[in-house]
């Protein structure tokens, strides 16, 4: 769904001397033996960079968004690994570089192909295999809690708490439509259809608001990438990109998951459920209709920013009006 959204800022470009010399701080003996754009998330930029010594194939992540959210995903990075869930290894970070002079990291290269990539080709049977496999992952990342939901500073604290019941979910929404925001970019009428609901089934998310979790918050199939093993069949190689991560309810991950076009997919999402409550994981009767009103919040949270491409606009209101018109 992502695919055409655009970037936020443009990519850093960097000539081959800028480049070797952040990797050269990780790696001193190695040369670089090429570098080229590397398919990543829509804030940060990513560099495939090849090495004359091990460990061969890199990547050079340079962050453009906040400092805060560099630290956060680095403490996160060593915590998931800790927990054996799949993600690529931060092996080298910095909170600043002199070329930049923002923070940057350098990651393992992780062989796989994007879910997004090929979601649209795989069969029933790979559907399930995947989804099952999947639901196993999500448990693992949803079995790490926190006090309080809200905002994660670096050392994976909550700095900023967030109330996701529903009076302050309406308050939040009001602000927004008063604002001129939802109104500007989703249509008056649209804007106005999407608080008038929210008011009236919101409260559905409440029964899954529990204690807070570690939430992805970007768990769509843009940033999974999958992996067919000969032995072991379909494999989830890495969850990647956690800049945004919270703490708060799983619903907001299972909403993002829902979304086009994996979540028009019975057999995978099916599966990811039973895996997900197989592992551990507690989803209540209507988890369904909950994850897509917690998803109508983030889609509201997006929609304020300043930067927002047409694209997202388009999709962010194809989205909300299947919605609104049958949560179930």
């Amino acid at each position: 769904m992502r695919e055409g959204w655009g970037r936020n800022e443009p990519e850093i470009r960097l000539d081959r001397a800028a480049i070797e010399s952040l990797v050269v701080a990780a790696f001193p003996a190695a040369r670089i033996e090429y570098c080229k754009s590397a398919r990543g998330g829509l804030t940060n930029t990513n560099i495939e960079v090849g090495l004359s010594a091990p460990p061969s194939r890199v990547n050079l992540r340079l962050y453009q968004g906040s400092p805060k959210d560099a630290g956060k995903e680095a403490a996160l990075n060593a915590l998931l690994l800790r927990r054996g869930l799949p993600t690529a290894r931060f092996l080298y970070f910095a909170k600043t570089n002199p070329v930049t002079g923002e923070p940057y990291a350098i990651l393992e290269w992780i062989e796989g192909a994007r879910l997004a990539s090929i979601g649209h080709g795989l069969d029933e049977k790979s559907q399930g295999a995947l989804g099952m496999r999947l639901g196993e992952v999500l448990a693992g990342i949803h079995a790490i809690s926190f006090e309080t939901a809200g905002y994660l500073n670096a050392e994976l604290c909550v700095e900023a708490p967030i109330d996701f019941r529903h009076e302050a979910v309406i308050a939040f929404l009001r602000s927004c439509l008063d604002s001129g925001v939802l109104s500007e970019r989703l249509g008056p009428d649209l804007a106005a259809a999407l608080v008038s609901f929210m008011e009236g089934e919101g409260r559905r998310l409440d029964a899954w608001l529990g204690e807070a979790c570690l939430v992805h918050a970007d768990f769509n199939a843009s940033n999974i990438l999958v992996r067919r093993e000969e032995e072991h069949g379909w494999r989830i190689a890495a969850v990647l990109d956690w800049e945004f991560a919270f703490a708060g309810s799983p619903a907001f991950d299972f909403g993002n998951l829902l979304r086009p076009p994996l979540g028009d997919k019975e057999v995978f999402i099916a599966a990811v459920a039973q895996a997900y409550q197989d592992a551990g994981g507690v989803l209540p009767d209507d988890w369904r209709a909950s994850a897509k009103i917690a998803d109508l919040i983030a889609w509201a949270d997006v929609l304020r920013r300043d930067i927002v491409t047409p694209a997202l606009i388009a999709d962010a209101a194809l989205v909300i009006r299947r919605t609104i018109s049958s949560p179930q």
